[in-house]
């Protein structure tokens, strides 16, 4: 979501450490849960309450993971954030 440059000699360091680029590539997974969190109307529509832009840009890398994911035979966990106006504390 951040874009992110990260010095050439920090991911030379790195990569000789962890054996390569991809640490998790021997992953079973039908065993993983691909958790997302924050990505429902509140922080993703234009002029919403509590809005985040950069939300907009993921939507694609999400939907494709969660697919990869769905395939696999593992889980697609949604957090979904709720609103009951007769909350006596609720966000302000």
């Amino acid at each position: 979501m951040h874009k992110v440059t990260i010095p050439a000699h920090i991911v030379d360091r790195v990569r000789k450490v962890r054996g390569g680029d991809h640490i998790y590539a021997g992953l079973d997974m039908s065993k993983v849960a691909h958790v997302v969190v924050d990505m429902q109307v509140g922080f993703v529509e234009v002029g919403a309450p509590i809005e985040v832009p950069m939300t907009r840009e993921i939507f694609g890398t999400i939907n494709t993971i969660s697919e990869a994911v769905r395939q696999a035979g593992g889980v697609n966990v949604f957090t979904r954030y709720t609103y009951d106006p007769a909350e006596k504390h609720s966000w302000d």
